[in-house]
């Protein structure tokens, strides 16, 4: 372990020190003296030495000397010099500002050394890094730092990084229930497959509600087939086909054997080529409304699907702009609770404990003045309220200072997610125009296809208009008009043979026309039936999204139990608490100190504080490998001994000690 003792500190003109100088040789220390004796002063002057700041972290401070009217007294050198140990190796620092006048006061000017020898501060700062960084020093100093100074964030990570995280397999090892995770993750961490979940789970909600409307849609829009009889129809069709054909046989027989019935067979072809260029023309006319039908379905369904990305994405930007107000929202309360913290500060920074009433020391009633011993004892009681009041006061405003550096990481954090909102509401809006001329093409086309049906259905051109049917029916003109010239009974005969024909053949149009509705409505719940299927797999994916979530959540409780049980092994007092369980089963990530479950910042007395402090402080000495000296401000109020592995330096409030007193003890380690 690298350790590093303080051996000898030179300080001059420094806060109240004109000359004063302090030899540790390495030794715990006890430094007693009354308030301002100028206990806390060479903490500060420690500090200032090797980091330019004081005890408090902050580098501005007053550390010129201060005339009777506590204004600063110009043109004195101020120099701290310290000598360390390293390891058993010497090595001095010095640190050495003056004042730069010319007609006027310029500023400060500072020589830095090391061993001696003069350098930049640059290589002043890199001297002191190759020993120890100022991070780490701080940790290793400061009873407080860790536990207070340190932002919640940076205090998690530190502790992450002290202890070392733990991996996926890790914890999934530990828990038998976690072991499906090994298939679900397929090579990702945890981290990216939540994002994964999170993102694909509102799709597939989305998914499953336009379903729910095509599906409703397929049912409102299904062909009505309850006054239709699929088999009788075939059966009527086929009795109707085979009537005709017995029919036409019986025509035959009639007109063979003479030139009148030559004609009239002429006749009848003639007219059954007429009803078979009829029914083409019917079928033709039919062929093209089915195209447009089908046509029509497509444009419905594309148009629908237009619909429902707008629905989609106008959701999406409405929840946006509840973000956005709700961010506003957020931002205004964090910024008026930054105000509150301010002028938290600022009244009790404000705050001061009145100077003692020589009055008390004599009986408010007759004046005469009370005995010594009583006197001593007023004053007594006065100068420990002053400490109690003191002391309240520096926990009070240490911890505005700490409340107020997470609320303004946070108020950042805020600003720049409204930020991100807004660029991304202004992407959503542009996205919103192009989705509206897709929706409005889809149902133009739509309404275009559906009148052109309507058009074509009310337009369609009777067959008997067409110059096919007139050629015929000239040709067949010119037959009869032959015929008319023939006596006999046969003509009569066939014709009413012919007009039977003539109906079977329009019955079986129409049968024809009612079987296609079979065919267009299993086309219809072909697509129901595609639609329910693709539902139920919606259904159970959505299902399994759910149980792969709660599984991460598991996962998370664990590795919460798992590093918390890690990182507080290797405290002896204190114990850290990394996360609150919400109402809603969500974990908040937060890092408190605590001692026997009590909060280090609002529930400890001083001395378990410093006890606290003092233990964080071994424990990292202990992983870091590392000591530096440790210096305990108000240490009268440390009532145990704690067993350390690094130099200690108490400043301790002693009533009537005028002057510094120092004692030295031979360091004793413990574990």
């Amino acid at each position: 372990m690298k350790k590093i003792e303080l051996i000898n500190m030179k300080i001059r003109n420094f806060k109240g020190f004109k000359e004063f100088e302090l030899i540790a040789d390495g030794k715990n220390l006890t430094i007693a003296g009354e308030n301002s004796t100028g206990k806390s002063s060479l903490y500060d002057a420690f500090m200032y030495c090797l980091f330019g700041k004081d005890s408090h972290d902050s580098a501005k401070f007053e550390w010129k000397p201060l005339d009777e009217k506590n204004n600063p007294i110009h043109y004195l050198e101020t120099e701290v010099t310290l000598d360390l140990s390293v390891d058993g190796t010497p090595v001095s620092f010095s640190r050495t500002t003056k004042e730069k006048w010319r007609e006027e006061f310029e500023g400060n000017e500072t020589v830095y050394r090391v061993d001696g020898i003069k350098m930049t501060l640059t290589k002043y700062k890199k001297r002191i890094e190759e020993i120890i960084d100022e991070d780490t020093f701080k940790q290793l100093t400061n009873i407080y730092y860790v536990a207070e100074v340190m932002a919640t964030a940076d205090r998690r990570a530190f502790l992450f990084d002290l202890v070392g995280d733990l991996n996926d397999e890790e914890v999934i090892n530990s828990k038998t229930e976690l072991k499906p995770l090994i298939k679900i993750l397929d090579g990702r961490t945890v981290d990216d497959k939540r994002k994964l979940l999170m993102e694909e789970s509102p799709k597939i909600k989305q998914d499953l509600k336009e379903h729910e409307v095509r599906i409703d849609e397929a049912d409102r829009n299904s062909i009505d087939l309850s006054a239709l009889n699929q088999k009788e129809l075939e059966a009527n069709k086929a009795a109707s086909e085979a009537e005709i054909e017995e029919l036409q046989t019986k025509i035959s027989s009639i007109m063979n054997g003479s030139e009148k019935t030559n004609k009239l067979s002429e006749l009848q072809t003639k007219k059954a080529e007429l009803e078979t260029l009829r029914s083409k023309h019917s079928i033709k006319q039919n062929k093209k409304v089915d195209g447009l039908q089908k046509g029509k379905q497509e444009a419905y369904e594309k148009a629908m699907d237009a619909q429902n990305a707008f629905i989609t994405h106008e959701s999406g930007r409405q929840r946006s702009l509840r973000m956005i107000e709700n961010a506003k929202e957020d931002i205004i309360s964090k910024e008026k609770d930054v105000q509150s913290l301010r002028e938290d500060y600022t009244a009790i920074a404000t705050e001061v404990f009145l100077e003692f009433d020589e009055h008390k020391a004599s009986c408010q009633y007759c004046g005469q003045e009370y005995p010594e011993e009583q006197k001593g004892e007023i004053r007594e009681k006065y100068e420990k309220e002053k400490i109690i009041f003191n002391t309240k006061k520096s926990m009070s405003l240490e911890s505005i200072n700490a409340k107020g550096k997470d609320l303004a990481g946070s108020l950042t954090a805020k600003k720049e997610e409204l930020e991100s909102i807004e660029n991304n509401l202004v992407l959503l809006e542009e996205e919103k125009l192009v989705l509206v001329i897709e929706r409005d093409q889809a149902k133009e086309e739509y309404v275009k296809i559906q009148q052109t049906i309507k058009d074509l259905q009310a337009k369609a051109m009777p067959f008997e208009e067409t110059k096919t049917y007139q050629e015929k029916v000239a040709e067949m003109d010119a037959i009869s008009a032959e015929i008319e010239t023939m006596a006999g009974s046969v003509q009569s005969d066939v014709d009413v043979i012919q007009n039977k024909i003539n109906v079977l053949k329009a019955n079986i149009n129409q049968i024809n026309e009612d079987l296609y509705q079979f065919v267009l409505a299993a086309k219809q719940e072909e697509r129901k039936l595609e639609l329910i299927e693709n539902q139920k797999k919606l259904a159970n994916r959505n299902g399994e999204i759910k149980q792969q979530i709660n599984l991460l959540n598991e996962f998370v409780k664990a590795k919460v139990s798992l590093l918390t049980e890690k990182i507080n092994s290797e405290f002896k007092l204190v114990t850290f608490k990394l996360f609150n369980i919400l109402n809603n089963g969500s974990l908040e990530e937060v890092c408190q100190p605590l001692v026997d479950g009590v909060p280090f910042s609002s529930g400890l007395n001083t001395g378990s504080r410093m006890e606290a402090g003092l233990d964080i402080i071994n424990t990292l000495t202990r992983l870091k490998g590392v000591s530096v000296p440790i210096f305990v401000d108000n240490a009268e109020g440390l009532t145990k001994e704690v067993k350390l592995d690094s130099q200690l330096i108490q400043l301790k409030v002693v009533q009537g000690q005028k002057e510094l007193k120092i004692e030295s003890k031979e360091m004793v380690g413990g574990k």
